[in-house]
């Protein structure tokens, strides 16, 4: 049987989130203050969930294996207050987005639409980053927008909105052997200069009249 470890225990407002490894719902139990408690499991089998007034340690048992014994921190609500950049064209190459906000850590999820991003470069306990590709990024065909949030566990942040905009279409380039345009009058065009003149007179005077 595989192991089992706890790796975060967060309490607030008598909600109880343990991360962990080899979790299930099944044969994983959670302990808390030395009392066996029923809990929600994440879809993940990373994080699970309980509903409880008090606690003050907590611990898994799997088994025979019983893992390292927390006291539960108190939960951290993530908040993002700036993207960067917060648009880029619907052709544009896979670019960085930069997440400024609080309550990073190491298990701080990315949420583009609601759907998690991976991987998460965590910057600083204020700063995530995310590669983007515009090309397969989802988005409101109408709007061209989409939601950006982070998360820790079920705690969700507000979203800030990222716009992408239409390609920009370049005019065409004249085809090769097109023939020049003879209206544009060059800059340093010179008039020629006028023929000489020559007049042929009939019948001349004679000469002393």
């Amino acid at each position: 049987m595989a192991d089992v470890k706890i790796l975060t225990a967060e309490f607030e407002d008598g909600v109880l989130t343990v991360t962990g490894l080899g979790l299930t719902k099944t044969t994983t139990h959670l302990f808390v203050d030395g009392a066996e408690l029923t809990f929600d499991i994440s879809t993940d089998s990373t994080t699970i969930y309980a509903d409880l007034a008090e606690a003050k340690e907590v611990w898994l048992v799997k088994g025979e294996v019983e893992s390292e014994h927390l006291t539960p921190s108190p939960r951290v609500i993530p908040t993002l207050d700036v993207i960067t950049p917060n648009q880029a064209a619907t052709d544009a190459p896979v670019f960085t987005l930069s997440l400024i906000g609080t309550g990073f850590d190491g298990t701080t999820e990315v949420l583009w639409d609601g759907a998690s991003i991976v991987p998460v470069t965590l910057v600083s306990p204020t700063e995530l980053a995310v590669a983007i590709d515009p090309a397969t990024a989802t988005y409101d065909p109408g709007t061209l927008e989409a939601d950006v949030q982070v998360a820790n566990g079920v705690d969700q942040s507000a979203a800030l909105t990222f716009s992408f905009t239409d390609p920009v279409v370049e005019p065409p380039l004249p085809s090769e052997g097109a023939s020049p345009n003879t209206d544009a009058i060059p800059a340093e065009y010179h008039s020629p200069e006028p023929p000489d003149v020559y007049y042929a007179v009939a019948n001349p005077p004679a000469e002393g009249t």
